[in-house]
């Protein structure tokens, strides 16, 4: 039995675990709010809150509940948009209606949503930062004008209204966003984990974690399949460090990779980088280790810890094995990953002297698209020489891909135009793209040579590389 709470009220079901959140709350729940549009994670019309207690605090994220199977709710939280008002608009809802951000009515519940996620979590409580929350909840028929006024509205109204020390749950009930009965969650979930048993409805079998691909490739098929919920178990979902090693959580979300304070330390510019990595909805959901399992050639943040000298902890039943992220990628769509093992941590160096990073995508969409090319650049430099380059790249060979040849080539070089012109050309001598729907093979060559030069402007902007590289 999957037990969790909907709203204010207590769900116990015996329905598939594979079933969608969307499926449950729309038919079984019969909550009509939350809206089925793309069920593919891209549009935000189904976005629901997914709350659970974390060290001991309530936290909130927003969720795309089309791609959400039912087996991940298990012992949590989940609000839609009936959730937060009742017969008369909340507070966010009116601010909608004044500023004309609705039409039809459709993205509506789920820009909703996003902007109370904003207000649950956003620490600066910028215009800004309420942009990035409805980045990725896409409206047909009234166009953005709207919803960015809207944006900016709550941004402005509840910033010197919410004290950002204080439990933030308290203050939105008390400015009536919030009903009274969310006070009582925490209360209600520590109930719920302690009556909770396992049961055969979380078999172990097909592992999911975040979903977020899984769900648009074979939905269906999963509603029947025995699945292995690994946000039941016993893998991390943050970052720490260890002596001179930095561990990441298997079960970590691309949006706390993104905010690591640990990791940003090392890589001032990785917070920036990691807004290319899809909108935030589903930074939200997706994790560290389904983006490096699904070995796509062209995952962000995949090529992303490549370059960062990456290597997996793999554990099933009995032991942890470790291998480098660069070996376990063995072809198309294959990876070193036996039966039952799945990625418990990855870890990398904790100390990158004198280095920086920079990270390059291009594809037809910023926030809500997949790659054509996209290629990460780690260098360290001294007195004018290239130390360490490392060069990795999306989307030019059959899997994630580490430039050896190339990263080869730069590493003691001095930094000017011959060295980087030489990178590039190694480059496409070492890549194998191939044309497909993302582009031909001649222009993937050129994206690549772009994207590595682009690496160079980026870091070194002093050097004024780009008057030369046009």
């Amino acid at each position: 039995m999957i037990r969790f709470f909907l709203n204010n009220k207590l769900i116990e079901t015996m329905q598939p675990a594979g079933l969608s959140l969307l499926d449950f709350i729309r038919n079984s729940a019969q909550l009509k709010g939350t809206k089925s549009v793309c069920m593919e994670g891209d549009c935000g019309a189904c976005t629901v809150l997914l709350g659970k207690i974390e060290a001991g605090n309530m936290i909130y994220q927003s969720v795309a509940s089309c791609i959400m199977p039912l087996g991940n709710v298990q012992g949590k939280h989940i609000v839609t948009v009936e959730g937060i008002s009742d017969k008369d608009l909340n507070p966010v809802q009116q601010i909608l209606v004044e500023v004309g951000a609705s039409q039809c009515g459709f993205c509506t519940p789920g820009i909703v949503m996003a902007l109370t996620g904003f207000l649950l979590n956003s620490k600066s409580l910028t215009e800004e930062d309420a942009r990035m929350w409805v980045e990725g909840n896409i409206c047909r028929c009234t166009g953005y004008a709207g919803i960015s006024r809207a944006a900016k509205k709550v941004a402005e109204f509840y910033a010197p209204r919410l004290n950002t020390k204080k439990n933030r749950i308290n203050n939105l009930i008390k400015e009536k966003i919030l009903p009274n009965w969310f006070a009582d969650v925490p209360s209600w979930l520590e109930r719920l984990s302690m009556d909770n048993e396992p049961n055969a409805h979380l078999s172990r079998s097909l592992p999911v974690a975040g979903a977020t691909d899984l769900y648009v490739q074979q939905q269906e098929a999963l509603q029947t399949m025995p699945l292995r919920f690994l946000s039941q178990e016993d893998i991390r979902s943050d970052i720490w460090i260890d002596g001179d090693l930095l561990y990441i959580g298997g079960r970590t979300s691309a949006e706390t990779l993104r905010n690591s304070k640990a990791l940003n330390q090392i890589f001032p510019t990785l917070k920036k980088s990691m807004r290319l990595v899809s909108s935030l909805l589903i930074r939200q959901q997706a994790t560290v280790a389904g983006n490096l399992v699904n070995a796509s050639p062209i995952g962000d943040m995949a090529i992303i810890l490549l370059s960062m000298d990456a290597v997996l902890g793999l554990a099933d039943k009995n032991k942890i094995r470790t291998i480098r992220l660069d070996d376990f990628f063995k072809g198309y769509k294959k990876i070193d990953l036996k039966d039952g093992e799945v990625v418990k941590w990855v870890r990398m160096p904790s100390k990158f002297p004198d280095t920086m990073f920079n990270f390059e995508k291009v594809s037809r969409r910023n926030h809500l698209d997949i790659a054509s090319v996209n290629s990460a650049c780690r260098i360290s430099i001294q007195e004018n020489m290239i130390k360490e380059a490392v060069i990795t790249a999306g989307g030019i060979a059959p899997v994630p891909f580490l430039l050896q040849k190339t990263s080869h080539r730069l590493t003691g070089k001095k930094l000017n135009i011959e060295s980087i012109k030489g990178a590039a050309q190694c480059a496409d001598q070492e890549i194998k793209p191939i044309s497909d729907v993302r582009g031909t093979e001649k222009y993937k060559r050129i994206l690549l040579r772009q994207l590595i030069y682009a690496h160079f402007i980026t870091l070194f902007p002093e050097h004024a590389f780009e008057l030369e590289l046009a």
